[in-house]
């Protein structure tokens, strides 16, 4: 099986059109990046909004209910007292104003004596704090510390469960009066503000981070802290809780179409590189076929005059001192050809003799075609002897060949040529020496009577040897 190696410029032109390539490639994957990380920073400046705007609205619905009983404290502080029988109906002027709100509590003493709405919290009526371990620390500490705090959302006694503000009452003796509880509904309050565990596309979880909570999930998934989310803090009194958001589709879902894009560009950056090839081997085909036009001559596709000097050139230079022939070959009579049956016929002429020379001497040495009939044939490391008996050889060939020719006037026509030789080492003579050698030779042959070769030994470093005519 044979194999095509490929040449030099098309493994360049490769290797150029898959750097290309491969350069394009990178860049519109490094853009690519680039516009996948700014639409995720979108993408989380979008949800870090929502998310805040979230908080913001859950924070300004609990300071709203805070600050009734904020109020309510107030005014027991103010009066030094409050009369027992306004208390109900001002409890149910604060739940009337109040939102989310499941319930407010009276506790002088620390001993739950009021409650509005009483129905469905019967239970809450006696609870005397000290006695209740689940609500004492934080009724303890509301008292310890003379402010407002928030827990929860915790199990209730009525059943349920709640976000408690207690509100520690005092007079201006200092003297602790009791507490104000209002207990809001968790579940009515994060629905109001729109919070669920999963909002238009963006998942939510919150959870409480106050010290002794145990970072308990108020709502939500607990896996969601563990994933790269936004988290936003918001602190209560006495109490912190933090709110985690991540998109349902993950961050990367602001970039899918990207994907897409990224093989696209792939794809574009290929076909660039395509292109490139494409060119690069159309520049080289058209290079070749320009230099092919330069160096050949167009009738016989030998190469011309100036081609055989720059390739004798070239060899000279690789083989300096190596002995060197020249043939110089001449159609006898070829004028009497063109002037009898036409210069058709002529080029048909000089086209068989052009491929017999070929088929005959190529694989020995260089051929061209000298100008009008006459032909070169060099050859390198060849000696006089090796040259002659090439000549005598191709003096028979041509004198044998039956030339076919579309002509009206001929069908057949036969040819015979001169041959001049010339022989030396290309170091001593120099190319042009070995061309007028062989030149004087033939004309020497052509004296003779054609058909026929003469030898020149070409020596500029030595006596000339005989010359020699051969028929």
């Amino acid at each position: 099986m044979s194999h095509i190696t490929p040449s030099p410029s098309q493994i360049k032109s490769l290797l150029i059109a898959l750097v290309v390539t491969l350069i394009l490639g990178v860049v519109f994957h490094l853009v690519i990046q680039v516009e996948r990380q700014r639409l995720e920073q979108l993408l989380r400046l979008q949800v870090n909004q929502e998310t805040a705007a979230l908080l913001s609205s859950l924070e300004a619905e609990l300071n709203a209910n805070i600050f009734l009983a904020s109020g309510l404290a107030a005014h027991v502080e103010a009066l030094q007292h409050i009369e027992q029988d306004t208390i109900p109906n001002t409890l149910a002027v604060l739940y009337r104003l109040g939102r989310h709100v499941r319930n407010l509590e009276v506790a002088p003493n620390n001993r739950v004596d009021y409650v509005y709405p009483s129905a469905g919290n019967e239970k809450v009526i006696g609870v005397y704090y000290p006695d209740t371990p689940s609500q004492w620390p934080s009724v303890k500490r509301a008292i310890d510390e003379r402010r407002t705090l928030v827990t929860g959302p915790l199990e209730l006694q009525q059943g349920g469960q709640g976000i408690i503000s207690r509100t520690p009452v005092f007079l201006d003796d200092k003297h602790y009066w009791g507490m104000l509880s209002l207990v809001l509904d968790s579940d009515d309050l994060f629905s109001a503000v729109g919070l669920n565990p999963e909002v238009e596309g963006i998942r939510y979880t919150l959870r409480n981070i106050s010290s002794g909570s145990g970072q308990r999930v108020i709502m939500g998934h607990p896996q969601l802290f563990e994933e790269d989310s936004i988290r936003l803090i918001l602190n209560l009194p006495g109490t912190r809780w933090e709110l985690a958001a991540v998109p349902v589709s993950g961050w990367s879902s602001a970039s899918s179409h990207l994907r897409i894009m990224l093989w696209v560009n792939w794809a574009l950056a290929g076909l660039i590189g395509f292109g490139v090839w494409r060119y690069m081997r159309y520049r080289d085909i058209s290079e070749l076929k320009l230099k092919h036009l330069a160096e050949t001559d167009a009738l016989t596709e030998l190469y011309n005059r100036r081609a055989f000097v720059q390739v004798a050139d070239q060899l000279a230079r690789q083989f300096p001192s190596s002995h060197w022939s020249m043939l110089l070959i001449d159609i006898d009579h070829f004028k009497h050809v063109n002037d009898t049956y036409g210069h058709q016929v002529g080029d048909q002429a000089l086209q068989s003799l052009a491929l017999k020379l070929k088929a005959e001497l190529t694989e020995k040495g260089c051929v061209a075609r000298f100008g009008g009939e006459e032909f070169a044939v060099l050859l390198p490391h060849q000696s006089l002897a090796e040259a002659e008996q090439l000549a005598s050889q191709l003096l028979a060939c041509i004198r044998n060949m039956a030339i076919a020719i579309q002509s009206d006037d001929i069908s057949l026509l036969r040819l015979t040529i001169s041959i001049g030789i010339a022989s030396g080492k290309i170091e001593w003579v120099g190319l042009d020496h070995l061309i007028k050698a062989a030149d004087d030779a033939l004309y020497r042959a052509k004296d003779a009577g054609r058909d026929r070769y003469a030898c020149e030994v070409a020596l500029s470093k030595a006596p000339e040897g005989p010359s020699t005519i051969v028929g």
